[in-house]
């Protein structure tokens, strides 16, 4: 083992060769020549100035501490077969002065351990423990929420009874009424609307997966998800699946994206024909106009929830107003269903009602 010192020549370092010199059992210098800049060519009139000078110490030079390689040959850039060549042209003038070793420098690494590394790291540790404090929050309410449903769904009974003798002692008997009724009729809407179309898109979706299974295509477990979820969205959402569900099948193979829209179209020919009528019915009562109004309403104002949740709500509404309108219909002795206000009926300006055939209706 031979003991050498670190110098950076005459010009840049403050220790002298002398000095070095008595050193006990000291016999050589590595060396470096730091005003050279990274991807610099180190000459040989330059090596060897730094060699002799070495030697005249009675000092011998077989180890260069670093030749830095620059920052283009790391990134890959045009530029980096120059700097290549400059580092190769550098170690054999080196070699020719008897250099034997070149040793890297590992502080760049050091550095960007301290620097870089940690800076991403910190980054990394605080975005971690904030998501999982989300999780664990999440985890938390779902907790919570479940045992107040499960206690709300105990007492539902209780809850009805008060909340009914609440209504009867605030309002009066013919408005109590009318509140109740109009908060059964919109529990029959939105329940039978909303659990109707959940169990609708879950059998959709099922079958999706089935289908698409048997036809081999990619993504199978996505597309059916995006597809049954889609499918709570009344009218447009099974477009809405469609498209994106397509678009990632022809990404991966376009005849079995053309099979996929076919596929689709006869699924929604099922749903829209034969499933969804025979599970939702008429729970509604609007018909295909209002539900259009009601889902670009209600997705213009509350998006994704309004497309689902806007035709029941839009449907209460519907129910309110009609019964208003029957209401009022109905204390003019005039009657209440909309085909008989066709083009050949009229009511005069006593409160008749004449009809095509003849039919008349006096108003009290």
């Amino acid at each position: 083992m031979k003991m050498t010192f670190r110098w950076y020549g005459s010009k840049s370092d403050s220790i002298t060769l002398k000095q070095i010199k008595q050193i006990p059992g000291m016999t050589g210098l590595m060396g470096f020549l730091d005003y050279k800049a990274a991807g610099e060519v180190w000459t040989e009139d330059e090596i060897k100035a730094y060699i002799d000078e070495v030697h005249a110490a009675g000092l011998e030079c077989e180890v260069i501490e670093s030749v830095n390689v620059h920052e283009d040959i790391k990134m890959g850039l045009p530029t980096r077969d120059q700097y290549i060549e400059n580092y190769r042209i550098t170690i054999r003038n080196l070699a020719k002065y008897g250099v034997k070793v070149i040793v890297y420098n590992f502080m760049p690494v050091f550095d960007w351990l301290r620097t870089d590394l940690m800076a991403k790291a910190n980054e990394l540790m605080s975005n971690l423990t904030v998501g999982v404090l989300n999780i664990v929050s999440e985890i938390f309410n779902a907790v919570i929420g479940l045992i107040v449903s499960i206690y709300i769904l105990f007492s539902k009974e209780t809850f009805v009874r008060q909340s009914k003798k609440c209504v009867y002692a605030v309002l009066s008997a013919r408005h109590a009424n009318m509140v109740l009724h109009l908060t059964t009729k919109s529990n029959d809407i939105f329940g039978g609307f909303i659990i109707g179309k959940l169990i609708d898109s879950a059998i959709i979706g099922v079958l999706c997966f089935v289908g698409l299974s048997i036809l081999k295509m990619p993504y199978v477990m996505l597309v059916s998800v995006i597809v049954g979820v889609t499918n709570i969205i009344p009218f447009f959402g099974p477009y809405i699946g469609a498209v994106p569900s397509t678009i990632l099948i022809m990404l991966a193979n376009p005849i079995q994206g053309v099979y996929f829209v076919i596929f689709i179209l006869l699924l929604q020919q099922f749903d829209g024909n034969i499933l969804g009528p025979k599970i939702l019915g008429n729970s509604t009562g609007l018909s295909a106009f209002w539900v259009i109004v009601a889902i670009l309403l209600g997705g213009g104002l509350f998006g994704f929830v309004g497309m689902v949740m806007g035709v029941p709500t839009f449907a209460v509404l519907y129910y309110i107003v009609q019964m208003l309108v029957n209401n009022h219909l109905e204390r003019k002795s005039l009657p209440t269903g909309s085909e008989y206000y066709d083009t050949m009926s009229y009511v005069d300006d006593e409160g008749t009602y004449y009809h095509s055939e003849g039919e008349t209706q006096d108003a009290e």
